[in-house]
């Protein structure tokens, strides 16, 4: 009889030590997070292209046809084929887009403070430029939420797919004309103050600009504003560092930690 008990017993912890194996494996978190909706996606993405024999398998440089009409191919290191390559570009533009990247301003700029974010916003402009030329400011500065699909600008990074979901988050937005005569709205977040744009392939759906209340100027537009930018102010090698700055981000070379410093120098 104690024989049984005592195997009993053992069966028993066998069992709960299974248990709890088990439960620990359902509340790990993969590395990736695959959802309902994702699956979704990747069976239209698999309906495209009924030529592929392995969706899981590494096949560098082999293309596949995505549901918004454009193309991708398998690079080194997509070692989950094209399930993983899909899978790890879906939950990229997924990240926060305020904290998943190095800020621009550490902690953005308020709306309290309409001076610094002016200057800020003018900076932006004027790197755009290459430091050469000081843009007409033609809008107010105004706040709002932002949402939809595009690039954010990140210090360590340069710019990163990111998918805002309604209704939005804190960002500004002001419009310059530039010295050809284009004019170019510039967007940022205000929690951290990176530059935001459109986007492309498969961010180029572009974000909307909601502008808050019946008063979302934060920074008016006065002529006197424009008629004295740049007067009192000495033309210096400051703003073509600036400009560097700014360029190497547009062309998605994330600046070293030096040019850092100087552009928050430069703010």
């Amino acid at each position: 009889m104690k024989i049984l008990q005592n195997k009993k017993v053992r069966f028993a912890a066998i069992l709960l030590v299974a248990l709890l194996a088990a439960l620990s494996t359902l509340n790990a978190q993969p590395a990736e997070a695959v959802t309902a909706e994702f699956g979704n996606y990747f069976e239209s993405v698999k309906k495209l292209n009924p030529t592929v024999k392995n969706f899981h398998t590494m096949n560098v440089g082999e293309v596949y046809g995505l549901p918004d009409g454009k193309t991708d191919h398998l690079e080194e290191g997509d070692t989950e084929g094209i399930w993983g390559r899909e899978l790890r570009k879906w939950n990229q533009l997924r990240l926060d887009p305020v904290t998943s990247g190095q800020p621009y301003v550490n902690g953005g700029i308020s709306p309290d403070n309409p001076e610094q974010l002016e200057r800020q916003f003018d900076n932006q402009a004027r790197f755009m430029s290459g430091g050469r030329q000081f843009p007409e400011r033609i809008s107010p500065i105004q706040k709002g939420k932002i949402f939809g699909e595009g690039l954010v600008g990140y210090l360590d990074q340069g710019f990163q797919p990111r998918k805002i979901d309604e209704p939005g988050v804190p960002a500004y937005q002001a419009t310059y004309r530039f010295a050809n005569g284009e004019e170019i709205t510039l967007q940022s977040l205000m929690g951290c103050m990176n530059p935001i744009e459109e986007g492309i392939g498969q961010t180029r759906k572009g974000y909307t600009f909601v502008p808050d209340g019946q008063n979302p100027d934060v920074v008016p537009l006065t002529v006197a504003d424009n008629n004295d930018k740049g007067k009192d102010k000495d033309f210096n090698g400051n703003y073509i560092l600036g400009g560097f700055l700014f360029a190497c981000l547009f062309v998605r070379q994330p600046p070293s930690k030096d040019r850092k410093k100087l552009l928050f120098l430069l703010v």
